[in-house]
Formats: C-alpha cells, structure tokens, sequence
C-alpha cells in the first residue's frame, strides 16, 4: 500500500523545555541492522551513558511491474511464502527470508525496472525513522530535530557528511555511497520505494532529445518549489487532475492556425529551434533569413495562411497575442497535480530543518560576541558544536541545489523525459526573467508561475513577408 502524506521526514521544532526539562532521557537512534537468520532488524539507541536496543521482525519487499512477463516469471520459481501485492501497475513482493528474495530478484534481473533496497532502509523508510533522529524513553520520536543537540551526544569522531547522509538517506553510515550522484540516487531510490512507483521506462521522445543536464538550478531550483509548479515524478500529468488541468504547463504543445502568410517566428526554446530546423524543410530560408534580420537564433517557419502547425504552448500564447495565429487546441496537455508531490513535501520538510538548524547558529553566534565582542569569531572557530551544524546546514544547501540537476539527468535510472521537459521549458523562461531581475534588483523568487508566463520578454521574432 501507498504511504501516506504522514510519511515525511520529520521536520521537528526544537523544544528548549522537552531537553532540559529532566523528566525523561532522550535517546538517539544510532544504526539497525538486519539479522537474516533471524528475520529481525536490531535497532540500536544511545544517549552517551548505555546503549539501548530492540528487536523488530521484519521481512523485507521488492518493487516490480504489475505485468504478466513478470508474475510467469515468479510462478516458475515455485517458490512458497511469497506474498504479491499488487499497487496499480506495481507489483510489491514480499519474501519469507533475504535469501528467497535474492532469489526473486534474480530471476527478474533483466527487468530494468525492479527495485528493492536492503533491509535496513526498507526498515528505516517503512517505520518512518531516521538515524540520528531522538526518541523518548519509551522510543517514540521525541520532540527534538536530528542536530539540536550538543555535538556530545554524538558519536566519538562522527563527521557532519556522515551524520546529515545517514539522516537523510536512512541508511547506516556504512551504506552511504562516495560520490554525490550515488548518494542522490539512493534517495530517489528510497522515496520511489517508500511511494511504491517504478522508473520510467520511456527515456525519450521525439524532438525532446536534447535535455541539458548541465542546466544551472543554482539559483532557480527555490522558484520551482516556491512558485507554486509542484513538480513530481508522480504529479507529472496526473489522472486526477487532467480533465481540464487548473495550469498548463509551457511543455505543452499546441496547435496553432496562421493569420498571415510568410511568418517566421523566433521560438522561446532551444529545444524546438533545433528540433524544427533540423526537421522541417526551408532550412535555407531561414538560415538567410535569420541572417538578413540579424537574429541570434534560428527562427521557426516559414508558415503560411491558414497553415496549422505544433508548436509550444508558451510560444502560441505569444503568437495569439500577436495576432500572427489562433490557438486551434493542445493535443498533447502537460500540467502538474494540485497535490503536493513528494518531491516537494521532502524538500519542504528538509528547508523547515534547514531554518531550524540556521537558527540555532544564530543563537550560537548572538551567544559568542555577548560574551566577547572582539573575540567572538575566534570563539566561533573553536567551538566544535558551531562548525558541526554550519557544515550540515552546508550540506542540506548542496544537496537541494543538487536535486534539480540530477533529476534533468539522462544517465539516473529515475530520469523521467515528461518531468524533464517541463522543468526544461520552465527553466527557459525563467533565465531571462532571473538574470533580469538581477539587473533591476528584483525579488523574482517569490513570483508565482503563472505570473512569470505573463512576464516572459516581449516572446518570438515575428516578421511576415
């Protein structure tokens, strides 16, 4: 089944009174490990006085498509104790031992879409826990974030990379992978899991084949959260909300008719400049074309009277507006749920922690310089629990900012062309807008989307003939 909204990282408020108030111990969830011949997971607890454990049953799950290539595949293996559940087109298959499991997943290796996890995160994800996180004395969370406590309360010699990565990915410390892209696929991984959706298999479309991964989401990635897209793998196109979608999103093509013969306009996407130009004939009329008017880009066209052609949404919006062509229809509609996806409740919840984590530096810092005006900064140097959180909040900083790259990439295995698109053509017609606004000194992060669609420069070159 489905996990519910419920099932976010926990983004807790730091509670002064709950940590000094005495009247119970607070323990932080230090690693689990699963113990194969006993089918349980030992989830270990410490405080800096004793350890504490506990053992939970557990029987770990793979994902696979709910689809009869697979369920002939698993019934010639004759093997008893499995339980199959199916989720819509996912099939969830859950194994009496690890050592059954292996053997499903062997049988299914060719399938490029099975996913399952180690035990140990399917645990951590299933009961919504975190290393690192603390609970009260009777182990259920407790009010506390994962970093409110003094560095003390940690591990002798544990890193910030170690302690925020094995919090974020639910992992033990010995299963976070070394390089950045490992690490964000590991926690695609987990929220795929966790929300019970297999990757994509269509890795292209026609005349999308040009995605960037290299876009700059540097200073964009907050607009796409804050903007009010709500960007997903499963909010992509939704069922629930297509009929008619409250806000198309530019990715969208549409059909236009021309009012005027011999227009050729200046698309506001890379993508389809190239895709045109490479596709249509009269690729010499516009080389000369764009020659003779000194245009930067290609221009699409040309296009004549009554002509109906595809083209993005955004860019017959400008054409309409115009007057060069009406909006005859959108056969291929793309929008967003009004659902918030779990890409966005996740960073959500990870940018509340964020604030939560820049505030108790601040407390740290307004402490250092009452004490010792002058000194403060070297106070700040020395203090183990201030370079401790500054690096977690550094990291929380990286990762976000990472996210929206790695997501536009065609070599993760969750890469999805529909997502990508969108992302890609909203990213588009923010760049202008952004490196605007920084011109004006603007604050266009805190526009909603539709508002930048109504903003977007003056839009296509459009000249008849």
């Amino acid at each position: 089944m489905a996990r519910s909204d419920s099932s976010d990282p926990p983004a807790f408020v730091l509670s002064n009174a709950h940590i000094s108030s005495g009247a119970r111990a607070v323990w932080r969830l230090s690693n689990v490990v699963y113990h194969p011949e006993k089918k349980r997971v030992l989830a270990i607890w410490s405080n800096n006085e004793r350890p504490r454990s506990q053992a939970f049953a557990f029987f770990p799950s793979l994902l696979c498509p709910n689809e009869p290539g697979v369920l002939d595949a698993i019934g010639r293996l004759l093997i008893r104790g499995l339980r199959l559940e199916p989720v819509g087109r996912v099939l969830r298959v859950t194994a009496p031992s690890l050592v059954i499991l292996e053997t499903v997943a062997g049988a299914l290796s060719g399938n490029p879409s099975v996913l399952w996890l180690s035990p140990e995160r399917q645990f951590l994800i299933e009961k919504n826990w975190h290393i690192g996180q603390w609970f009260d004395d009777d182990l259920l969370p407790a009010g506390v974030d994962a970093f409110s406590r003094p560095l003390a309360h940690f591990e002798a010699g544990q890193n910030p990379s170690d302690a925020f990565f094995s919090y974020w990915l639910q992992a033990p410390s010995s299963q976070i992978p070394p390089t950045e892209f490992e690490r964000l696929e590991m926690w695609l991984a987990n929220r795929f899991f966790e929300h019970v959706l297999l990757p994509s298999r269509v890795r292209a479309v026609p005349g999308r084949k040009s995605i960037d991964p290299t876009l700059d989401w540097s200073r964009l990635w907050r607009l796409a959260f804050g903007g009010g897209l709500n960007p997903g793998f499963e909010s992509i196109n939704c069922e629930c909300c297509r009929n008619p979608p409250v806000f198309l999103l530019p990715s969208s093509m549409a059909v236009v008719e021309f009012h005027q013969d011999g227009v050729f306009f200046v698309s506001q996407f890379e993508w389809f400049r190239q895709f045109f130009h490479q596709s249509q004939p009269e690729a010499s009329s516009r080389s000369r074309f764009m020659a003779e008017q000194g245009l930067d880009f290609l221009p699409s066209g040309p296009f004549f009277r009554n002509q109906p052609a595809i083209v993005p949404l955004a860019d017959a919006h400008v054409l309409h507006k115009h007057g060069l062509a009406r909006i005859a229809g959108v056969p291929e509609p793309h929008h967003f749920c009004q659902k918030p996806s779990f890409l966005v409740r996740n960073v959500q919840a990870l940018e509340r922690l964020e604030r939560e984590w820049v505030r108790r530096l601040i407390g740290i810092e307004t402490q250092a310089f009452g004490v010792d005006r002058l000194g403060g900064f070297a106070r700040l140097e020395k203090d183990p629990d201030y370079q401790f959180l500054s690096r977690i909040v550094e990291l929380g900083e990286e990762f976000l900012s990472g996210l929206f790259s790695h997501v536009m990439d065609p070599k993760s295995r969750f890469f999805s062309i529909e997502l990508a698109s969108a992302l890609s053509a909203h990213h588009e017609l923010w760049q202008p807008l952004w490196t605007h606004a920084a011109r004006e000194g603007l604050n266009h992060p805190q526009v909603g989307s539709e508002a930048l669609l109504a903003m977007v420069r003056s839009g296509p070159v459009s000249v008849t003939s």
